[in-house]
Parts: structure tokens; C-alpha cells; sequence
């Protein structure tokens, strides 16, 4: 007759039985963990959304004085294209032409002169003038430059230029020929700086070089902001937790933001990152060329961590953080990660190689 362990039988009996109730209560649980992922995520969107409504032009239209500067520009920048392109049409662009004094009318009477109205005056002027060496004269927009130059405070000075400048082709190649590839290639991911400080007028010209980043419609919605002081340079780093191992080390840090008021549309809820982005390549292009080394320190935070870092350190709500980059001296010698890169083939591909 066959003997039956009974301890091993109720062993089995309840591994069954732990199994049964794991795969029940995974059929309740997977499916909650999945709706608060949700939530979550929402929460994060509904974040973005909310400040994207208030502080950028797509509900309230130039309604501030940074919202009615980028509308200024988007206006004046598209005489300037306009201006560019192989053989402007005489006499184009009269709808940008309303829009633009309308804008500049607006302007200068709640805001008065300023690089704002100037860049706009040139640009008109310089369309303006396009037109008469076509012979296209427009007694309107000649009687409107004359009486906003009348309106200029006679002590306003500022340099700068608009419409259009020619360029020749020879030195053009003369100035692009430098080894890029070789400059490129040298920079990367620092994290061992030498005590030496690093002096803000680097950090200036660095910014004014990356200012020549393409940007939606030049609107150059760019804010970097310098820290030096070690308290503060701790506080930053203590929220981002990003800089593990060498935050001690960092002298210098940036937080580089994309001011939502300049961005006017739906269809540019995500052009602040995209612009962002660009800028704070070439800021830390910018930053190599000077012999600095530097780190990106990524900002992919929720909503909560975000406010914190803004109102720790008074940066506006209606900017949105792109990313911080600890700046330094290198070392005589030092390390970086020697990161493996994808094949070109798994990036790049032509449209006569895709059916």
C-alpha cells in the first residue's frame, strides 16, 4: 500500500495556494499600478499645459511686455526673410507690414523706445528702402518711419543691425575652414575640474557666441543663469542629485531656461525644449572653445521638483528649465567616459533607401 507524506503534501498544498494568490491579487494590482502611472503622467502634462496657457500668447495675446516683444520680432524678422530670399517679390509682404506697425504702435506706447523697436524701425526701414530702389514708394510706410524716428528720445543710443547683410562667398569658406571634426570630437562629458575659478567674462562670451543659435522666427527665448557662490551652487545640485561624486568639486554651474512667452501658438508647446535645446548646444560648444570643460546635468524632473528648484532659487514660473551645465578648468590629466556611439547607418537614412 502507497504511503502519502502528509507534511510534503501540505508543503505543495500551500506554494499552490501562495501562487494562486499572487496571480489573483497581480490581476487587481498590475492593473492600479498602471492607472497611478497614469495619473502621474497626466499630472505631469496637465503641469505643462497649465503654464503653457498662462504664460505663452496662445490664450492671453500679448499681454505682457515679453509676449509683445516676440510678437515684435516674429513680425520684423519676417521682412528680414522676406529681404533674403534670391529675388524678393517688390512690394511683398504688406499684411506683415500692418501687423508690424500695429504691433510697434502698441509698443512704444506702454513701453516706450527701446533694442525692441529699434531692430523693428530697421527692418522696416530697410524693406522700405528695398522698395523705393525698386521703384515702389509707399507714402505711408515712408511718413510712418519719419514720424516714429521724430518720437526717439534724443539721448537713446543702441547698436545694432536688421534686415539684411551681404556676405561673400570666399570668405565665408575662409572662416568655416577649421577642423570641426576635430574640435567636436575633443569635447565631452567633464567631471574632474581643477580649483582654478572660472572668469565671467568667459561665461559671456560664451552666451554671446551661442546667441547666434537658429532659433523659431529669432525670438531667442533663451535665459542662462551663472552661479558661483558655494552655498548656492550646493543648493542646486542637492535638487537636481544628478552630480554624485564630483558636486564638491563644481565651482561654476548654469541653469540654462525657454522663457513660454515668447511662443505664441499650439503648434509651439514643444519649441521651447527644441530651441532650449540648441542653445545649450552651443553654449557648450561655445564654452570648449575657451578651454573649459563642462557637464550637461539633465533637468527631466516632475512638477514638484521643478517648482522646488524655481522657487528655491526665484526663477519665474514661465520658465521652463532645459538643463543645468557645471562649468570648470580641466585638470592636467583626466578621465571621461569613453561612451560607445550608434552606427551612422542606425541614424541616418536616405529617402532613395526607404520604400
Amino acid at each position: 500500500m502507497k504511503s502519502y507524506n502528509c507534511n510534503n503534501f501540505r508543503d505543495r498544498l500551500s506554494v499552490d495556494l501562495n501562487k494562486e494568490s499572487i496571480t489573483f491579487f497581480d490581476s487587481i494590482l498590475t492593473p492600479l499600478r498602471i492607472l497611478v502611472r497614469k495619473l502621474r503622467l497626466f499630472r505631469e502634462f496637465f503641469y505643462d499645459f497649465n503654464r503653457f496657457c498662462r504664460y505663452s500668447s496662445v490664450v492671453h495675446r500679448g499681454n505682457e511686455r515679453e509676449k509683445l516683444q516676440a510678437l515684435l520680432v516674429m513680425a520684423y524678422h519676417s521682412l528680414e526673410k522676406g529681404l533674403s530670399l534670391p529675388s524678393p517679390r517688390p512690394g511683398f509682404g504688406i499684411k506683415h507690414i500692418n501687423t508690424l506697425i500695429s504691433r510697434l504702435n502698441l509698443y512704444v506706447n506702454k513701453y516706450g523706445f527701446d533694442c525692441y523697436v529699434m531692430a523693428s524701425l530697421n527692418a522696416l526701414e530697410a524693406y522700405n528702402n528695398f522698395n523705393i530702389n525698386n521703384g515702389i514708394n509707399n507714402d505711408y510706410i515712408d511718413e510712418y518711419i519719419r514720424n516714429l524716428k521724430s518720437r526717439l528720445e534724443i539721448n537713446y543710443e543702441y547698436e545694432l543691425c536688421s534686415g539684411t547683410k551681404t556676405i561673400n562667398k570666399k570668405e565665408f569658406i575662409e572662416s568655416s575652414n577649421v577642423n570641426f571634426r576635430k574640435f567636436f570630437e575633443a569635447r565631452s562629458s567633464v567631471r574632474q575640474y581643477s580649483e582654478e575659478s572660472v572668469s565671467s567674462d568667459y561665461i559671456k562670451d560664451a552666451v554671446k557666441i551661442a546667441l547666434k543659435t537658429p532659433c523659431v522666427c529669432n525670438r531667442q527665448s533663451w535665459k542662462v543663469r551663472v552661479f558661483k557662490e558655494k552655498e548656492n551652487v550646493k543648493k542646486i545640485l542637492s535638487i537636481q542629485e544628478g552630480a554624485v561624486g564630483f558636486a564638491e568639486k563644481i565651482g561654476t554651474l548654469l541653469i540654462v531656461s525657454s522663457d513660454l512667452s515668447y511662443f505664441q501658438s499650439s503648434g509651439e508647446r514643444n519649441q521651447c525644449w527644441v530651441d532650449g535645446g540648441l542653445f545649450s548646444m552651443s553654449l557648450l560648444l561655445a564654452l570648449h572653445s575657451f578651454g573649459l570643460v563642462t557637464c550637461s546635468l539633465n533637468w527631466s524632473k516632475n512638477s514638484y521638483i521643478d517648482n522646488l528648484l524655481k522657487e528655491t532659487m526665484d526663477i519665474p514660473q514661465s520658465e521652463s528649465i532645459i538643463m543645468l551645465i557645471s562649468v570648470g578648468h580641466p585638470l592636467h590629466t583626466f578621465k571621461v567616459a569613453s561612451s560607445w556611439r550608434k552606427p551612422v547607418e542606425d541614424i541616418i537614412f536616405f529617402d532613395n533607401d526607404i520604400s
